[in-house]
């Protein structure tokens, strides 16, 4: 475990070239994997790559295709045991949210809404947190955040703030999400609409706004008390980290770890 910070980095390097499509993969006709995750052990990674989930070695190695579908199915997150896999798939017409083991065997469908249900995010008693739109489409653009309890059929909204990308952390005591309408693509933007990192505390319902700046601020993780994120305040997305107090408060200043 004390090597997971350095390999958040590494996955998180990852999904700067998968926002931005590098160019220089594209010259060199490698492999285009996208949304990459990372096992809490720190190793496996998990991967989309020709509309299926992927498994590999995180020191590298042969990849496992654990999904064979017609449909498109994307944004794996590891459930904190290890053991499965959480992500997105059309394969009812819209996303749903499905679970797979890490062997490929058994598939189980989680959620059966015709609204899309994305950006899953677990905490260790298998509840996940995620994005919908059921209720409020017609007046936001941002999402709605849910969550679905272990042995639940029917989820629920977990907090009154719209926002994408719910993050929790292993207790599921703070979640960190982003607010913001401008789509994560669009690195330079410096608009009324950029993305900031917000924390919600479960126990007391209570927001705490984390990153502020004209700048965009995306893709949080938890490792521990410590919160990464990419941000464009220099110009380009790199990968910062700031502690964050038991009460969701950040705490010190944010620290700038890659330099691009």
């Amino acid at each position: 475990m004390k090597q997971l910070p350095v390999q958040i980095i590494i996955c998180s390097l990852l999904i700067i070239l998968s926002l931005l499509f590098s160019q220089s993969l594209l010259a060199q006709e490698e492999i285009l994997a996208r949304n990459p995750a990372i096992s809490p052990d720190g190793s496996q990674i998990s991967f989309s790559y020709q509309g299926d989930i992927w498994v590999a070695p995180y020191e590298g190695g042969v990849g496992i295709r654990l999904t064979l579908h017609e449909s498109y199915e994307s944004n794996p997150v590891f459930t904190r045991d290890g053991k499965h896999l959480v992500f997105s798939g059309n394969r009812y017409g819209n996303n749903d949210l499905f679970k797979v083991d890490i062997a490929g065997t058994q598939i189980e469908r989680l959620t059966y809404h015709s609204a899309s249900n994305v950006n899953p995010g677990i905490q260790s008693d298998g509840t996940i947190f995620f994005n919908t739109r059921r209720a409020y489409a017609t007046v936001e653009r941002e999402w709605e955040i849910f969550r679905l309890d272990p042995g639940i059929k029917t989820p629920y909204r977990a907090m009154d703030a719209l926002g994408f990308s719910p993050t929790p952390t292993e207790n599921g005591r703070l979640i960190a999400f982003e607010k913001g309408t401008a789509p994560t693509n669009r690195e330079p933007y410096t608009g009324p609409a950029v993305r900031n990192i917000f924390t919600y505390h479960t126990d007391r319902e209570q927001y705490h706004q984390i990153t502020d700046g004209e700048a965009m601020h995306v893709n949080p993780k938890w490792v521990g008390n410590t919160l990464f994120y990419l941000s464009s305040e220099s110009g380009t997305y790199n990968l910062y980290s700031q502690e964050i107090g038991n009460n969701g408060q950040k705490r010190g200043d944010a620290r700038q770890i890659t330099s691009f």
